[in-house]
């Protein structure tokens, strides 16, 4: 059963050659049928993977830099603390806006310590002091 729905200007009246890009292709608006109805409201799934790819690193980047605040944030305010509930108070400070993974958060304090915004206890290892 063929139905048309779709006005087409430059489209090749054979169907199995491609549409050139120069074709103008149309809704066919005094469409009308008794037992068959088109949605013509659903969106379409146009991101290809790698953009998908770019929009979830962008992402994870913006991430990265609330985490940073955050911990920065929290070792300020606290001066020193251990690493459990430095993690614990990030991920509620956080929670609101999305769930951080802890290996992500591990990455941003060693990425703190290199840039000597933070540094490790002496004396106990799982202990962070904030560095002004």
């Amino acid at each position: 059963m063929k139905l048309k729905v779709l006005l087409g200007e430059g489209v090749p009246p054979d169907e199995s050659e491609d549409i050139p890009s120069s074709a103008t292709i149309s809704l066919y608006k005094g469409f009308n049928h008794k037992k068959v109805r088109i949605n013509a409201n659903v969106p379409l799934r146009i991101e290809s993977k790698k953009e998908e790819e770019r929009i979830n690193l962008a992402i994870d980047n913006e991430r990265g830099y609330e985490i940073q605040a955050a911990v920065v944030r929290v070792m300020k305010t606290r001066k020193t603390l251990q690493h459990n509930q430095l993690l614990s108070e990030v991920v509620g400070m956080l929670q609101r806006r999305f769930k951080p993974q802890f290996p992500h958060i591990k990455k941003i304090i060693e990425f703190l310590i290199d840039k000597e915004y933070l540094e490790r206890s002496k004396e106990k290892k799982d202990v962070y002091l904030y560095v002004a």
